[in-house]
């Protein structure tokens, strides 16, 4: 009996042992955590180190209270500990497996060992944990704003753009929240609500963080971007105004893709690459700008014959596949901050040949940043058009006539606009699109024309068909002062011979082949205007023309090829001829067979000769002669 009761009193006193070593914990505790909160607030990054103990030594006397060990994986997270931070963050799910912040903590480290290893399985982690964060508590605004750039890397864009929805919804005073839901606009193609959306973004960005945003030297040669940063704020909003005027891919449109595309570029350079303390980002945040997303990524790939004794390190490559470009890249630390090596190499440009390849995109600064032509979610239509200038009754006429592919069931809607150099408009116009002359169950085409003064102008011309196809071109147009003397209009290339035209003269239909393609077995068809013919007594005018025909195409092999065996370009082919009529202008079509020559691209040049005057004036055309 006493045996047991002295037992009895062994186990209570344990107990009130064992309450009073753990209230001794839980106060202990307290007082770190308090200490440590007062360090990280000081900001001192020693004080920070010893706060993190104390958050550790913390957490491990009071195991239940779950914001020590959040604190101090947070911190371990922002002193890039990252695997510390994990293992803090797995210690609170496996107390409460919904813990909003330990995920949070997850998906960030798992977020940027992607960025350092572009491992696609370590982004599908980072993807999950924030995910399971946004589950347990949809009104975290941080967590759908970490979440949203991933699902772009990832071109899951419904599901980015319904998360930006979301986080504007919870606060819609931030500017990152209108930039999220801008940029997720701009990539879903939907350009209308995009770009009101960034306006409302750069108005509430940091006067600092709005300037990189309007930035446009990462898109200039060096020596443009050099002269950008020496002018003054006045000159660099002039000369940005009008570069994006300059590079807008459709005039037709009130949007300018190229510059909306842009904006969501950096928008995602920003999220991802961004340094919060020194306010840039690395040559990734460059490149993304200026080319977009890569098509793949990896790191430390065995190094090229070009890097043959450069010191070993971090490299990651990006590979542009469409564009026919591989960037190297070396990291200055083990966490990445990577940056262009210059051992020898150029700055990264899209290969010329890539580029011709595909008309869709628009390159810039000599293939040193390339945009798309056409909004996102839209197939490319391949688009030629022609321009031509013609003297009218009062002042010179522009046409403009266009080609596209499509047969007789297809429904092409075609428009047109025409703006001076300070963006008046003077011309707009749509029409349905009809058969082609020179191919009618192949291709459509439709023209356009307008008068107008002397000056610069600029052409844009668009074509869209019912299943969200689109196809832009841009021209540029100068119209000259009126000419006394003898002149001739633009020379064209036709399909076959013309009948009628709305231009001088009276109405006469001119057949346009705005590709200027011509097919081996048919002959070449050029057709031009002479003005200001000097008639005789008799009141007829004599004239003479030669035209020559010769190769103008480009040996592309390297320059030693070139010079051992260089290629031997086909005999030009030429031909005169005199003609007579009555009054002072004339409509003149020459004909050429064309059957001896090889593929390849050609240039005519017509030279007139007004055999009563005696002045002289001539014009030229390129065209390509292809095989049938």
């Amino acid at each position: 009996m006493k045996f047991k009761c002295l037992r009895l009193v062994l186990l209570l006193m344990a107990v009130l042992f064992a309450a009073r070593s753990e209230a001794s914990n839980a106060t202990r505790a307290r007082d770190l955590y308090d200490r440590a909160m007062k360090r990280v607030a000081h900001g001192n990054s020693e004080e920070r180190q010893f706060a993190l103990g104390e958050l550790e030594e913390a957490a491990l006397l009071d195991p239940a209270r779950l914001e020590y060990a959040i604190a101090a994986g947070r911190l371990s997270f922002e002193a890039d500990e990252l695997h510390r931070a994990r293992q803090w963050a797995g210690s609170v799910l496996a107390r409460d497996s919904m813990n909003v912040e330990a995920h949070l903590i997850l998906g960030k480290t798992w977020r940027r060992d992607w960025l350092i290893t572009p491992d696609p399985t370590v982004l599908q982690r980072a993807i999950v944990d924030l995910c399971r964060a946004a589950r347990s508590d949809p009104d975290r605004v941080d967590v759908w704003l970490t979440l949203v750039p991933l699902l772009v890397e990832t071109r899951e864009l419904e599901a980015a753009r319904q998360g930006a929805e979301t986080a504007w919804e919870l606060d819609s005073t931030r500017a990152e929240t209108w930039l999220a839901r801008a940029y997720t606009s701009q990539l879903s193609g939907d350009l209308e609500q995009a770009a009101p959306l960034f306006a409302g973004a750069m108005a509430r960005l940091p006067k600092k963080v709005r300037a990189r945003f309007e930035d446009i030297s990462p898109l200039l040669p060096p020596y443009e971007a050099d002269q950008l940063a020496q002018a003054t704020p006045s000159q660099r909003e002039t000369y940005t105004a009008r570069f994006w005027g300059d590079v807008d891919p459709d005039l037709v449109t009130p949007l300018n893709e190229a510059h909306l595309e842009f904006l969501a570029r950096e928008t995602q350079a920003y999220f991802l690459f961004l340094n919060p303390s020194t306010g840039t980002w690395d040559s990734r945040g460059d490149l993304y700008v200026r080319f977009g997303p890569p098509g793949w990524t990896v790191r430390n790939p065995p190094l090229p014959l070009t890097y043959f004794g450069v010191p070993q390190g971090t490299w990651m490559v990006w590979e542009y596949p469409e564009l026919g470009m591989r960037v190297w890249m070396a990291a200055s630390n083990s966490l990445g901050n990577y940056y262009l090596p210059s051992y020898g190499t150029t700055a990264p440009h899209a290969y010329p040949d890539s580029i011709l390849r595909r008309p869709e995109l628009m390159a810039l600064s000599g293939n040193g940043a390339v945009f798309a032509r056409i909004p996102p979610g839209t197939h490319s239509i391949p688009l030629d058009c022609a321009l031509a200038r013609y003297e009218g009754e009062r002042e010179r006429r522009l046409l403009a006539h266009a080609e596209c592919p499509g047969g007789p069931g297809d429904s092409l809607r075609l428009e047109w606009a025409v703006f001076d150099t300070s963006r008046r408009e003077y011309a707009r116009a749509s029409r349905w699109m009809g058969a082609s002359a020179c191919a009618p169950t192949e291709a459509r085409a439709g023209s356009f024309a307008t008068d107008l003064p002397s000056g610069d102008y600029r052409v844009g011309v668009s074509v869209r068909d019912e299943h969200g196809g689109r196809g832009t071109y841009t021209g540029a147009a100068s119209i000259g002062p009126p000419v006394e003397g003898l002149s001739l209009s633009d020379v064209v290339v036709t399909c076959g011979q013309p009948q009628t035209s709305f231009l001088a003269g009276g109405p006469l239909r001119l057949e346009v082949n705005p590709g200027a393609k011509v097919r081996s077995r048919d002959k070449l068809t050029a057709y031009f205007e002479i003005y200001h013919l000097r008639p005789a007594v008799s009141g007829r005018s004599r004239f003479e023309y030669v035209y020559t025909v010769r190769s103008i195409e480009k040996d592309r092999r390297v320059w030693l090829s070139r010079v051992m065996a260089p290629h031997k370009l086909p005999t030009p082919l030429e031909a005169s001829r005199e003609e007579e009529t009555g009054g002072a202008v004339r409509r003149q079509y020459v004909t050429v067979p064309i059957q001896s020559l090889p593929s390849g691209h050609y240039e005519i040049e017509i030279h007139v000769r007004d055999l009563n005057s005696g002045a002289h004036a001539e014009g030229t055309a390129q065209f390509f002669r292809e095989e049938s």
